[in-house]
């Protein structure tokens, strides 16, 4: 019998401010210690009618912010224990300028051990500065290399895609 493999789609936004990044520090699972990253999570298509809309929600639950997507960044692939994860992160724009850490009894949890401890602005030339191992991951540490790049793509590309 042939095994089945899953697929996971995963959104992430990389959310300016005034020619900064929005990053939220969070725990890591594969080391417990704290790295910063940005804004993604998991589509739940009971929620999120688009993709942009699941980008929208995490924005919110993460650091508190409301966000108006402006650009698709990249769409990143993991193949990991039979599950096929497909990443598509955006750049959005901060609505207003607020934004701040949630309270962990507020904060929705997928692992027990997961948790946001701090939202910040970053400027292009601390990122640049900054190390990989200063960062959650390898995909979040490539997703900013290409937003500081100035790698960005129109949103109509994934027009068709974006409907559930």
């Amino acid at each position: 019998m042939k095994k089945k493999h899953a697929i996971v789609i995963k959104i992430g936004a990389l959310i300016e401010h005034h020619s900064k990044l929005l990053l939220i520090k969070e725990k890591s699972w594969q080391d417990s210690a704290y790295h910063w990253n940005f804004v993604k999570g998991t589509v739940e298509p009971k929620h999120d009618r688009t993709l942009m809309a699941a980008a929208r929600r995490e924005a919110k639950e993460e650091a508190n912010a409301r966000i108006r997507i402006t650009h698709v960044l990249n769409v990143l692939l993991l193949y990991k224990n039979d599950t096929l994860f497909i990443q598509r992160n955006f750049i959005a724009r901060l609505v207003g300028s607020r934004f701040e850490v949630s309270p962990l009894k507020e904060q929705k949890r997928y692992r027990i051990d997961e948790e946001i401890v701090d939202v910040a602005l970053f400027t292009k030339q601390r990122l640049h500065k900054m190390k990989r191992s200063e960062f959650i991951g390898e995909r979040t540490y490539q997703s900013i290399q290409d937003w500081l790049a100035g790698k960005r793509y129109p949103l109509n590309l994934i027009k068709t895609l974006t409907k559930f």
